[in-house]
C-alpha cells in the first residue's frame, strides 16, 4: 500500500489522533481515517465536533508479480484503523521506515523485525465534517494566530452551564481580528491584523477543545499562512475551518451570543494608578508566595504603600501557613493600595505576557478590576483584565 518515514508518519498521526475520543458513543471515533492519494497520505481524526486532518508524504509501493498486481487493483483508497494501537506501534519502534499494506481483512504494518495486523473498517463508514462554501474567509499568519491563542486560552471558561463562555470569540472588526476569552472573572484579548474578504463586522465562538487543538498543531514559524473559513446556516455561523499546507482543523461552533466584552475593559483614564513590574521577577515572586497554599487558586495579596516595592502575601486557608515576598517596581511609585488576586489567574496572566519584559498593572482602587498591559511598547494590543478576590 505505502512506505513512509516513521517520524513523519508519527508526527502526522499525533496531530490527527489527539481529538480522538477514548470512550465514544460511536466506536468509529476511536479510529483515524487513512486516505491515500497521489503520493500523499491524509490522516483524519474526529470526535464529531472537532476534526483534524494531517498530511504527510509517502512512497507508494509498486506491485510485484501478477498476484500482487491483482491485489493492488482492489486496494481501497481509504480505510479507518484504531488510532491508539496504530500510534503505539509507531511509537514503540526505532526503525526509520514503516511499510503498510493490506493483508486480507487486516492492515499489515511492518517495522524492522516487527509485524502487526490491525483490523480496519471501510473509509466510507467514517463520518467526516466536510468544508463547504465559506461565507467568511481570512488569511492569517500561523505564528501570529498561535501567539494570540496562547495569550488568551487560559481565560476560556470550563463551566458547562455557561456554554457561551466555553470558547474563544473571533470578532472581525474594522481594525482586524479581535480574539477574546473570558470566564466571568478574567478576560484576555489580543488584536490580529488580517486580510479578510468579508466587508461586514461579524463574529463566532470557537469551542475550547478546538482552540487548544489549534494551539497544539499550528507552527510557530513566521510567514507561514493559514486560511480561515466560516460557514453560515441562515444568519448563524455553524462551522469554521483553519487550514495550512499540511493540516486542517474543522470545528462545530458554539451557537450563542457572546457578551459585550468591551464594557468590562477599564479605561486608562479611570485606572490611573499604575505599577510596572519585571514580568519574570513578579512570576517568580508569585510562585514563591504560593508555596504555602493548600489548594490551587487561593489568593495572593498585593500591597504597596507608596514605596518602590510591593509586598506579596499569601496564607493557606486550612493550615494558616503564611508567606511574604517583596519585589521591586520598574517605575516611580506613589500608589497606596491593597488588593487580592486569585493566584492561578495571576500566574496564567503573567505566562500570557511571555515575550514582554515588563508588565503594567493599572488600578482605579484596590476593589475595582485590574487592567494589565505590556509596558514600554505601543505595538501590542494584548489586554488582560482580572477581577480582585473580595
Amino acid at each position: 500500500m505505502f512506505v513512509a518515514d516513521r517520524s513523519i508518519l508519527l508526527a502526522a498521526l499525533d496531530k490527527a489522533a489527539s481529538v480522538v475520543d477514548n470512550a465514544p458513543i460511536n466506536p468509529i471515533y476511536e479510529c483515524v481515517l487513512l486516505v491515500l492519494d497521489a503520493g500523499q497520505l491524509s490522516i483524519t481524526g474526529s470526535d464529531g465536533q472537532v476534526q483534524v486532518t494531517a498530511r504527510c508524504a509517502i512512497t507508494e509501493q509498486k506491485a510485484i508479480g501478477d498476484k500482487k498486481a491483482k491485489a493492488k487493483k482492489s486496494t481501497p483508497k481509504s480505510l479507518a484503523v484504531n488510532a491508539k494501537k496504530f500510534s503505539k506501534i509507531l511509537r514503540n519502534t526505532s526503525v526509520d521506515e514503516i511499510a503498510v499494506e493490506l493483508d486480507g481483512n487486516s492492515l499489515s504494518i511492518t517495522s524492522g523485525s516487527g509485524h502487526f495486523l490491525l483490523a480496519f473498517q471501510p473509509g466510507a463508514d467514517f463520518p467526516q465534517m466536510e468544508v463547504g462554501a465559506d461565507n467568511l474567509t481570512a488569511e492569517l499568519d500561523q505564528a501570529t494566530l498561535l501567539r494570540a491563542i496562547k495569550r488568551v486560552q487560559a481565560a476560556i471558561s470550563n463551566k458547562v452551564h455557561r456554554q457561551f463562555l466555553a470558547g474563544a470569540y473571533f470578532d472581525f472588526t474594522k481594525k482586524g481580528l479581535q480574539l477574546v476569552a473570558t470566564d466571568g472573572h478574567r478576560l484576555a484579548t489580543d488584536l490580529l491584523k488580517i486580510k479578510t474578504k468579508s466587508k461586514e463586522q461579524s463574529g463566532f465562538i470557537v469551542p475550547r477543545k478546538a482552540i487548544y487543538e489549534l494551539g497544539r498543531i499550528l507552527g510557530d514559524t513566521d510567514n507561514q499562512s493559514l486560511r480561515l473559513g466560516a460557514i453560515k446556516d441562515g444568519e448563524v455561523f455553524r462551522s469554521a475551518s483553519f487550514e495550512t499546507a499540511d493540516v486542517c482543523l474543522i470545528a462545530q461552533l458554539i451557537v450563542a451570543t457572546y457578551p459585550d466584552y468591551r464594557r468590562v475593559i477599564p479605561d486608562l483614564e479611570k485606572n490611573k494608578q499604575q505599577l510596572i513590574f519585571d514580568r519574570l521577577n513578579l512570576l517568580t515572586a508569585v510562585r514563591q508566595a504560593c508555596t504555602v497554599h493548600d489548594r490551587v487558586g487561593e489568593a495572593v495579596k498585593m500591597i504597596t504603600n507608596g514605596s518602590n516595592q510591593v509586598t506579596l502575601k499569601a496564607e493557606s486557608l486550612r493550615q494558616k501557613d503564611q508567606a511574604q515576598v517583596r519585589i521591586g517596581l520598574e517605575n516611580e511609585n506613589d500608589v497606596e493600595l491593597q488588593t487580592s488576586i486569585n493566584s492561578t489567574y495571576l500566574q496564567d496572566m503573567l505566562n500570557a505576557f511571555e515575550g514582554f519584559p515588563k508588565i503594567n498593572f493599572a488600578f482605579s482602587d484596590g476593589e475595582g478590576s485590574i487592567l494589565c498591559l505590556p509596558a514600554d511598547t505601543k505595538d501590542s494590543q494584548l489586554q488582560y483584565v482580572v477581577m480582585p478576590v473580595r
